[in-house]
Parts: C-alpha cells; structure tokens; sequence
C-alpha cells in the first residue's frame, strides 16, 4: 500500500515541505501562513529526510532525522530539561522530528505501518552515525501513540508550548531495539 524512500532530490524536498506546509498549517493549524506555503526551518539542512508516498505516488507521510547538526536540535533549543553528562556526549545525539502523516491515511493501522517503516530507515543512519539517544519534541497523545507502538520516549523535562504544548522527551537507542527486535535483522 505505501512505499517509503530516503528523500535527497531537491524537486522532492520541495513537496516535502509543501506537504509539511499542508500538514501543519491546513490541518493542524500548528504553523503561520507564509507565502512560499511551505514548512522549512534550520534544520532541514543537517537532517535526512524520508517520506511515505500512497499507492499513487502521493506523499501521505514525512519525517526526518537530523544529525550532527552544530547548532544543536530543536528539542534542546526549545524546550528546558537536564540530561546528565553521559548524555551529552555530542556525536551521540540526534534527533527525530517532522512526523506528519496525511489525514486520508490518517488511522492506527496505517500510521503503525509507517511508523515501523520510517523507523526501519532511521535505523540504517543510527547505525551508521552510531547514535545512542534520539530526541523529540513530543505531544503527550503522539507520545503515548509511539509508547503503544514500542517507540518508547521518555519524558525527561518540563512540557511547553513549542507549535503545541510539548514535552521534551529521549528515546535510548537500547531501549528502541531492546522492544523492536526485528531492527537487528536488518
């Protein structure tokens, strides 16, 4: 039903961040209107971009995974918490961000297929960067979704307001493959 891609061609990061555009803003009202009708921000440039596209080609789902990014990750600019110094360690860091799925494919069935799949690419990059920790800016229903669906973030500080009420969560990368054991066989 859905086919997934890592996304490096310039004419298909512009629907990307048209979709993310139609996402945010259209149907979640998360971001202001610009004229370019598109969602782009700083870290775009120092992230891996993927995308799920419908049985027509459509994209119905993006994400992305930003990595070695030298001005730090939107989790840990925007929102307060304290990690310990373990933690910290730079090259170790990374961060997931951008989740939007279409609202026509929009269901728990569906979006646990893209979830999966999204993860199983990320997982390649966390391999290859060897990535421990994996931040996200994480509303408390899309947190609880990725808890049911074996994503399981924890909630390490305060929520705030940050396009929604958020909370700034970690995901270790133990624990990602401690509940998703099949990440090891590929």
């Amino acid at each position: 039903m859905f086919t997934f891609k890592v996304v490096d061609d310039s004419e298909l990061m512009e629907e990307i961040f048209s979709f993310r555009y139609k996402v945010a803003h259209e149907e979640l009202n998360r971001i202001s209107a610009n004229k370019k009708r598109q969602d782009v921000d700083v870290y775009d440039r120092y992230s891996i971009h993927f995308a799920a596209f419908d049985n027509k080609g459509k994209i119905c789902a993006t994400t992305r995974f930003i990595v070695n990014s030298p001005i730090g990750y939107p989790t840990e600019n925007n929102l307060q918490f304290e990690l310990d110094a373990k933690k910290k360690e730079r090259d170790k860091l990374s961060e997931i961000s951008r989740i939007f799925i279409s609202k026509e494919v929009r269901g728990i069935k569906n979006t646990k297929i893209i979830i999966d799949n999204f993860i199983e690419l990320i997982y390649a990059y966390i391999r290859l960067y060897q990535i421990e920790y994996i931040y996200g800016a994480l509303e408390m229903t899309f947190l609880r979704l990725l808890q049911i669906l074996k994503i399981n973030y924890q909630v390490i500080g305060e929520g705030a307001e940050y396009s929604g009420f958020r909370y700034p969560c970690l995901l270790t990368v133990e624990d990602l493959v401690q509940d998703n054991t099949r990440l090891l066989k590929l």
